[in-house]
């Protein structure tokens, strides 16, 4: 069975702190760090010796060598099975404790059932080992929350601002006072990538530097601050909205940064180029479908309509800019890169990039000439 969405987990510990009936034991496993840390600090902070500096509390790390001494650990776990002499609970938290829980699940099973009450045991981790007796037993007996990461694709064929991350771009920019249209997350999320950690920066800093609530992709795009990704998709939209500037940038995050599956898993390198000419390729195709239609008398409505998709108005700006010649120009310059890397095998990247500025250079060029001719 599927991981639930992570607000509704978010959502469903928050009610269990408010309801002040606190499970000795908490497992906060999945895997969004963002989640995963919020999680784990709402929990730190509502427990009852679990603030930070209570006396009762002992916080280890996992990735911590010395976290993982055995008789450290040992005395650890033995605290848990008595009671404070004075009355308080003690408070037991592993952060990052895959590693620990694979050295020490065995120890902890024979304290589960003997933990005095008042004590509390809090586990923070990507993952355990479900195949284990301690897994499966804090499963049943723990309160047990898991935060995969939000989906970044849409359900079925709804459009791409009806993703999960959208969603949730939109709700926590709320939060902070902005009032993001779907277009607007959406383009934030294209350039920050999925991590909630980086939008949540990008989303606080646009909070307090924006005039308008809901900013235009090109009022975020001098603000924004994140190590950029990029796409095909943000390639080509650059290309074919005549901007230089904004189509190199592209260019390098996806040569550093590279591109994700569906998955949201990094793609090897070499799928830049033929992602990137592949997109391209079939938005000229619409392109030269839409100026025929034009040139047949249909409205510039009618064709927007029918070949902009998902995104008809990032469609309706770019091909307000362009020609037939103009179009013919950037295809020509599309077949070249493609000739130039099957016969005389150039670096991809270094192909688009010249690819680019034929197409976005030539006119100035020819401009700059007839003026001193």
């Amino acid at each position: 069975m599927a991981a639930p969405n992570p607000l509704k987990e978010w959502n469903r510990l928050r009610a269990l702190l408010r309801s002040g009936e606190f499970p000795k034991i908490f497992v906060i496993l999945g895997q969004d760090p963002w989640f995963r840390g919020r999680a784990l600090d709402l929990v730190r902070r509502t427990l009852p010796g679990g603030a930070d500096g209570g006396e009762g509390r002992v916080e280890l790390d996992g990735l911590d060598r010395e976290s993982l001494n055995r008789e450290m650990v040992q005395n650890f776990l033995m605290d848990l099975g008595m009671s404070d002499l004075f009355g308080g609970g003690k408070v037991l938290i592993v952060r990052n404790a895959s590693k620990w829980m694979t050295q020490y699940g065995k120890s902890l099973l024979s304290i589960l059932d003997h933990m005095a009450l008042g004590n509390s045991l809090i586990l923070e981790a990507e993952r355990l080992d479900g195949r284990s007796s301690v897994a499966r037993k804090l499963k049943k007996e723990s309160a047990w929350f898991e935060f995969r990461r939000l989906y970044d694709r849409p359900f079925g064929n709804r459009p791409p601002h009806a993703s999960e991350l959208v969603q949730w771009v939109q709700e926590h920019g709320r939060s902070k006072g902005l009032q993001l249209d779907p277009h607007s997350a959406l383009y934030l999320t294209e350039v920050c990538g999925p991590s909630l950690g980086i939008l949540d920066g990008e989303l606080t800093r646009l909070a307090g530097l924006v005039e308008t609530k809901n900013p235009t992709p090109g009022e975020m795009r001098s603000i924004l601050t994140t190590a950029f990704e990029s796409t095909q998709f943000e390639f080509v939209e650059a290309l074919l909205e005549k901007d230089l500037v904004r189509g190199l940038r592209s260019l390098r995050a996806m040569e550093t940064q590279g591109l994700r599956d569906r998955d949201g898993k990094r793609m090897d390198g070499g799928a830049v180029f033929p992602m990137v000419t592949a997109w391209l390729s079939s938005t000229l195709e619409k392109g030269f479908a839409a100026l025929s239609q034009r040139e047949e008398g249909r409205s510039f409505e009618e064709v927007v309509q029918e070949h902009g998709g998902y995104f008809k108005e990032r469609f309706a700006s770019w091909f307000r800019k362009h020609d037939r010649r103009s179009l013919e120009r950037i295809q020509a310059a599309l077949v070249r890169a493609e000739q130039r890397l099957r016969s005389m095998g150039e670096e991809p990247i270094v192909l688009l990039e010249q690819m680019l500025r034929d197409v976005l250079l030539q006119p100035r060029r020819r401009i700059l000439e007839g003026e001193f001719q």
